[in-house]
């Protein structure tokens, strides 16, 4: 609700700055209280259980989620041009990042297996690097709604943990806050990272 009252301020700010209107009827009205937003993360045991549970085709995705705190569209248009093997570290382009500046993230040694799984995947390499990395084992890109159902199939095992994501995915909270990505570290909730230097 704050996000349209926010729009209305601006579009009668606008209006009245043209003349159009004399003054911004929404500009006394107050915003409403947020709850705030979750903090989901989720235990070793519990992200252990979780790609366990999930079928073979969509680990590698869910352990790359799990390990990066890629966000699904981050991940699903990540391409090859993107990845460095060599230096084990992956780089999200501004365009498909949330606040648009790009960054750089590292990939542990479970994480690194999980992309060189992909690589495996690969049918016919583009010279510049344009195919997509998280692809299916006959080479067709993973789609939202594949990797969602997928997911939620998992998280529905009996052997898996409830969780409840905005994504339909699943990060780990220490890799979003960048404490898996420091020197010498180790990120304790993540199966992905624990136990392993980044």
């Amino acid at each position: 609700m704050n996000r349209d009252l926010s729009l209305l301020r601006a579009l009668f700010r606008w209006a009245a700055n043209r003349g159009y209107c004399h003054r911004n009827p929404v500009a006394d009205v107050q915003r409403f209280q947020e709850n705030a937003p979750r903090d989901c993360c989720l235990s070793l045991d519990e992200a252990n259980r979780l790609i366990a549970a999930a079928d073979p085709e969509v680990r590698p995705a869910i352990l790359l989620a799990i390990g990066t705190g890629m966000r699904r569209g981050e991940q699903l248009s990540l391409r090859w041009r993107d990845v460095n093997l060599y230096v084990a570290t992956i780089r999200i382009a501004p365009e498909n990042d949330k606040v648009r500046t790009g960054r750089e993230v590292p990939l542990s040694a479970p994480v690194l297996e999980a992309v060189r799984g992909f690589a495996a995947r690969r049918r016919v390499p583009q010279l510049d690097g344009s195919d997509l990395v998280c692809v299916r084992h006959d080479g067709r890109p993973i789609r939202p709604e594949w990797l969602r159902t997928r997911f939620f199939a998992a998280a529905r095992a009996p052997a898996s943990p409830r969780t409840a994501s905005r994504s339909g995915g699943t990060t780990c909270g220490a890799s979003r806050r960048r404490s898996c990505s420091t020197p010498g570290a180790r990120c304790r909730t993540c199966p992905a990272c624990s136990g392993t230097e980044p």
